[in-house]
């Protein structure tokens, strides 16, 4: 960079950090605008949703590459900070992806789901039949697996924890997931409400569920997007090794008592089911 070759020959920083500043606060400006532009999106629009949803990561990203870069120690020092916390650092950094990895799995089961119910609104949209059994499955498994389950996993843990690290639930990842886990319940009792009728052929009731379906679906693919690329690596790099082994101690407990033992893997199965009906 010509600007850093110059500073060192003139001895002064300051015209290379002016260039820096305004570089990145028109970055940070422009990708904030877009990101924040996407949060008005109609639920039912898909191409805006996801549009929304890019511009929201691309923007998250952005600002913690910068910040990252910004507050990065020198390779000499990182070492000696490693060598002097001995294998502390990576302990728990591996204890704290173990939790994260717990959510992260959940998501791949969920997103099998989502591509079966996706697929019964197309041929919904296409004017085919929708079964009753498997809507109900897929149903089901979305109600207990995925919101009872996962999202109490991330409703009434999780952001206990972070907080205690000093995020905030009120803005940010944080505030975005537990808004978004609302905007699915929506949709879930919407479908619902619909899916006896509708599987029963009644017009009215078919095009909700193909409505709330696709929204739902685009919804929470977006969402879990944003967990695993945003807010869990986050947590990752906030989360002691006492804060990781006592989450997933508590993820524990409440896959027993939510939805109690050996049901947890009643819903891998159904999800399995589900994924080869639409293969």
């Amino acid at each position: 960079m010509a600007a850093a070759d110059k500073a060192l020959e003139t001895g002064s920083a300051d015209e290379l950090a002016a260039l820096l500043s305004d570089a990145v606060s028109k970055g940070v400006k422009s990708r904030f605008a877009e990101a924040r532009a996407g949060r008005g999106a109609d639920i039912d629009d898909v191409k805006a949703r996801r549009y929304a949803i890019h511009a929201y990561v691309t923007s998250v990203h952005y600002a913690e590459a910068i910040y990252n870069a910004a507050t990065a120690s020198g390779e000499h020092e990182g070492h000696q900070a490693e060598k002097a916390g001995g294998h502390d650092q990576r302990d728990s950094r591996s204890i704290s992806v173990r939790s994260t990895d717990d959510l992260k799995h959940e998501h791949r089961v969920i997103e099998v789901v989502l591509t079966a119910l996706d697929r019964m609104a197309d041929q919904l949209d296409e004017g085919k039949a929708l079964s009753r059994e498997r809507a109900e499955k897929a149903l089901e498994t979305l109600r207990v697996f995925a919101d009872k389950c996962h999202h109490g996993k991330e409703e009434q843990q999780l952001p206990k924890v972070l907080e205690s690290r000093g995020m905030s639930r009120e803005m940010g990842p944080l505030a975005v997931m537990l808004h978004e886990h609302g905007e699915g319940r929506t949709h879930v009792r919407a479908m619902v409400e619909a899916a006896p009728a509708a599987a029963g052929g009644d017009p009215k009731a078919r095009a909700q569920f193909a409505q709330h379906a696709h929204a739902y679906v685009v919804l929470l693919r977006g969402h879990i997007q944003k967990e695993d690329q945003v807010l869990f690596p986050m947590a990752e790099q906030t989360l002691t090794a006492e804060d990781g082994t006592a989450l997933v101690a508590r993820f524990e407990e409440i896959e027993r008592s939510e939805i109690g033992e050996g049901v947890h893997e009643r819903y891998h199965q159904w999800a399995h089911e589900l994924a080869a009906r639409f293969d």
